[in-house]
């Protein structure tokens, strides 16, 4: 059986959790919670050093709280809370742990959003899986 990931930064990610969640009890797989601590230009001086470990702290609260919330669902979890960039981190996590379903919240800027009239927030699902039928043919 492979597992499922789920990225969870400082705002809890609680869209993500949900349908991750909601995917491994589907399916009967484990959920496995990454949470991330975004590098900031701003956290190398020490000044700010306290900045990233408040934001730390709330990323871990976040991953407690989700696993909570899958443990009730009757998810299996495990959790890993690392600092970086979130995209790359989550695709490392994945390769080296063999998880196939991949989901996350991404967020735009205020002025991409604007222009793109794009959601600020979306969630992410990324599958390694064959394609199906319907998604072939989307693609072509």
């Amino acid at each position: 059986m492979h597992s499922v990931l789920c990225g969870i930064d400082e705002s809890g990610s609680h869209e993500a959790v949900r349908a991750a969640v909601d995917y491994c009890r589907e399916n009967r797989v484990g959920l496995r919670l990454f949470g991330f601590v975004t590098d900031r230009p701003s956290d190398t001086t020490t000044v700010l050093a306290g900045e990233r470990i408040r934001r730390s702290k709330t990323v871990r609260l976040e991953l407690d709280r989700a696993a909570e919330a899958a443990r009730t669902a009757g998810v299996t979890v495990t959790t890993t809370l690392r600092a970086g960039n979130p995209e790359p981190e989550l695709l490392r996590e994945a390769a080296a742990t063999g998880a196939r379903e991949i989901f996350y919240v991404s967020f735009r800027g205020l002025m991409r959003a604007t222009l793109t009239r794009q959601p600020r927030r979306e969630l992410i699902h990324l599958s390694a899986n064959a394609p199906t039928n319907t998604q072939l043919a989307a693609a072509a």
